[in-house]
């Protein structure tokens, strides 16, 4: 597993940036009501897929498992037969051992707009029972169809201090050498708040 995939935040505690989603997913949890579906957009390292995983991994309360959550990357998985057949079938069936369902839609932009306006009534029909969550690097090619149902949060570069928490992790999640650790703000900076390249570096 790679550094990146080590970081990945598992609890909104572990998300940096980003302020208004952290506080939303804590209200989310504490509740254990979620918005009927998310959109995540911003352009690259700016952490959409993680904190799509970590709201995942919450509102499923850990049971992550292929029956309770479905992850695809829209722009692979881009035929509408998919969005018909495979996306479908995972949201009709129950959730086990769950109050609902969770299925992340990465770089959902890659999307045919035929594939898109399946995927809206999918969306309705079944609201009650499966949280949706789209990340896209363009949010001009969603459809307003699919934006109207989502609440939509745009992701920002990280601030170098909000990035050296991040990297901090390192130390303790990759074996790091904590000599590195004055050096992570500007590390951070020098990759202009992108926390994949920093980590990458």
């Amino acid at each position: 597993m790679n550094w990146n995939n080590r970081l990945r935040p598992t609890n909104w505690r572990e998300i940096v940036g980003n302020h208004e989603l952290v506080t939303a997913i804590q209200s989310w949890e504490e509740s254990g009501h979620y918005p009927p579906a998310l959109l995540f957009t911003g352009s690259n390292g700016t952490g959409k897929t993680s904190a799509a995983h970590a709201i995942g991994n919450a509102a499923l309360d850990g049971k992550t498992h292929s029956l309770n959550l479905l992850v695809t990357n829209a722009s692979d998985d881009r035929g509408i037969d998919y969005i018909r057949h495979q996306l479908k079938q995972f949201a009709k069936l129950s959730s086990v051992d769950a109050k609902r369902k969770v299925v992340i839609l990465d770089e959902a932009c890659g999307l045919t707009p035929a594939s898109q306006d399946a995927l809206r009534g999918i969306m309705e029909q079944y609201v009650d029972r499966v949280l949706f969550i789209l990340t896209a690097n363009y949010p001009d090619k969603i459809r307003p169809a699919i934006k109207s149902r989502c609440r939509h949060f745009i992701f920002t570069r990280v601030s170098p201090e909000d990035g050296e928490t991040h990297l901090k992790r390192l130390t303790e999640s990759c074996g790091a050498p904590i000599e590195w650790e004055p050096y992570y703000s500007e590390v951070v900076s020098k990759h202009n708040g992108d926390l994949r390249a920093a980590v990458n570096w």
